[in-house]
């Protein structure tokens, strides 16, 4: 993408679906939402970082179709970046509790002279166990938890910036609270960032 072998972008459709974690994730009070507060900041992350823009506004609808709990379990986002790019979103905790892992992240970005399609967990093996009764993935890539404090460490001992700030937190939560506000009112809202 930055060498521009596939053009300009100008659409994305990203996935972020998961089992539904139980526990304080489905507690309102306690996450301030559901699967779309859950999966909406991550694909947001990575879209703010390959398009190198904000996103301006956003159209969401979420019920709770799937578990009947007092929280949504399934999101679907459309989102419209400053740079004129839009991306849908499929944020939902529709795996079964059979899946071998708890969720996926996938992207498809659409250039004007070709597409590329990333699955974030694709390296993995699948282990069929008798024993635990169940299919699962063992992961053999990179460990992006492991990275992500490798990162923070480094940034204490050598007092260089942090990759990822918390100004880059604050803008996929303001695009959650977006989401929340369409979803509400069903209508498309503008994403409301505030000064820093």
């Amino acid at each position: 993408m930055e060498s521009g072998d596939i053009g300009d972008i100008l659409a994305v459709r990203g996935t972020n679906r998961g089992r539904c974690p139980g526990g304080w994730f489905i507690q309102k009070e306690l996450s301030g939402g559901g699967a779309v507060m859950d999966h909406t900041v991550h694909v947001t992350d990575l879209l703010r970082f390959l398009l190198a823009a904000e996103c301006s506004t956003v159209y969401c609808e979420a019920d709770n179709g799937l578990l009947h709990g007092d929280f949504d379990d399934t999101g679907f986002l459309q989102l419209s970046f400053q740079s004129g790019v839009f991306a849908t979103l499929d944020a939902s905790w529709s795996r079964p509790k059979t899946f071998p892992t708890w969720g996926d992240v996938t992207m498809l970005v659409v250039g004007t002279k070709g597409t590329v399609e990333m699955d974030m967990f694709a390296q993995e093996s699948i282990l069929y166990s008798d024993i635990a009764g169940n299919v699962s993935y063992q992961g053999w890539g990179s460990d992006i938890d492991g990275g992500m404090v490798r990162a923070f460490v480094h940034s204490l001992q050598t007092g260089e910036p942090v990759p990822i700030t918390g100004i880059d937190g604050l803008r996929a939560v303001e695009v959650v609270e977006a989401a929340y506000r369409s979803t509400a009112t069903g209508q498309a809202v503008a994403v409301q960032h505030r000064q820093v």
